[in-house]
């Protein structure tokens, strides 16, 4: 019976951590956001694009992505319109969607076009 004991405890504490919901079907979320938003982006902090890199935009949108990537950032790129008109719909108003998205190969490359700052 002893090792059920941190079982049975490690399972209280994963319900406690759930949201809550009140009787009037809120949901609130005890943890923090793991998102920073803020009002306005500083663009002269981004790095500049390698030299193997192409940038295009579409609507309010800048996409910056290798050429050989290419057919997967288009694929992104067709995807994300509807996925933003869901997000705004989900939400029950219009988002400024006004963004530059970065695509990296790999972990080194993500880092080296993060903003600097």
């Amino acid at each position: 019976m002893r090792p059920l004991l941190p079982a049975v405890a490690a399972l209280w504490l994963a319900l406690m951590s759930l949201p809550v919901a009140r009787a009037d079907g809120v949901v609130h979320h005890e943890t923090a956001s793991d998102a920073i938003l803020t009002a306005t982006s500083d663009l002269a902090a981004l790095p500049a694009n390698p030299a193997d890199y192409t940038s295009e935009s579409v609507g309010n949108v800048t996409w910056d992505f290798p050429r050989q990537a290419e057919s997967e950032a288009r694929e992104l790129m067709a995807a994300w319109r509807p996925a933003w008109d869901g997000i705004e719909s989900d939400l029950g108003e219009a988002l400024d969607s006004t963004m530059r998205i970065r695509i990296a190969r790999n972990a080194t490359e993500m880092h080296a076009l993060a903003p600097v700052g």
